[in-house]
């Protein structure tokens, strides 16, 4: 996968999520979602893009890093790094 408009719309479609779905989920317009999947306008505000990172379970850095040319295979799931953080001291 080498562009991050494309990264966008695998993680969405690896999640089951529709694009009506991922646009409630974030609270983003149709228009948005879809320029984020499309990549067909400059690059997105900073809240568009952790909205759009959370909305697919990933931490809210990631479609930064994705944007500078970090793997999108190498961003944990956010879940997981919930589930894989240590517990706190009793």
């Amino acid at each position: 996968m080498s562009e991050p408009h494309e990264a966008v719309r695998s993680r969405r479609k690896l999640l089951g999520l529709t694009v009506a779905e991922a646009c409630v989920r974030s609270s983003m317009s149709h228009p948005t979602w879809d320029n984020l999947e499309r990549l067909r306008s400059r690059v997105p505000r900073a809240s568009t893009l952790v909205a759009a990172s959370r909305t697919l379970r990933w931490p809210d850095t990631a479609l930064h890093r994705i944007l500078a040319g970090e793997d999108p295979a190498s961003i944990p799931d956010a879940a997981a790094t919930i589930r894989e953080a240590p517990a706190p001291f009793a």
